[in-house]
């Protein structure tokens, strides 16, 4: 038999996501013969120093809160449907901390969508919430081209 082609079929799949701890090793060494004392590589940088999470999961749990609507408490439901059960609070606590050593960034970020922006848009929509206290001024506000421009500019989105 002579191969004279093939047929090709694709099909979408779904991988969950699982969590995984990761460990690292950093061995000691001493020389036998007491010389140089003990020595050890240094430990790598985390964003939250002393914590357990890795800067993807961070990013990860961000995404899902802000982008994809799914609040800590939730997630911490998944969590721990996924053996890894970790209290909201913890999670509120790790997203407090990142959100205060990305703010720079994130000023950053907002400098430039209004610099290069021509036009801002306000969005003032009041949506319904659990806690009835007064927030304050609080609003989303889209600077950018509107998504039905011939630029199709992107569309910043900034939490203040």
């Amino acid at each position: 038999m002579v191969r004279i082609g093939e047929d090709r079929s694709e099909r979408l799949d779904y991988i969950p996501a699982r969590y995984q701890v990761i460990v690292t090793v950093r061995p000691r060494y001493a020389c036998p013969k007491g010389r140089t004392g003990v020595v050890q590589a240094k430990a790598p940088a985390h964003l939250l120093e002393g914590s357990w999470p890795t800067e993807a999961l961070l990013a990860q749990i961000a995404v899902s809160k802000h982008s994809e609507h799914m609040p800590l408490n939730r997630q911490a439901i998944v969590m721990a449907r996924h053996g890894v059960p970790i209290e909201r609070s913890v999670l509120a606590d790790w997203m407090g901390r990142t959100g205060a050593l990305i703010a720079p960034v994130v000023d950053h970020m907002a400098k430039r969508l209004m610099a290069d922006s021509t036009r801002l848009y306000v969005d003032e929509t009041t949506a319904p919430v659990l806690d009835r206290r007064p927030m304050g001024l609080d609003h989303w506000r889209h600077i950018g081209q509107p998504r039905h421009d011939e630029d199709r500019l992107p569309l910043g989105r900034l939490a203040r």
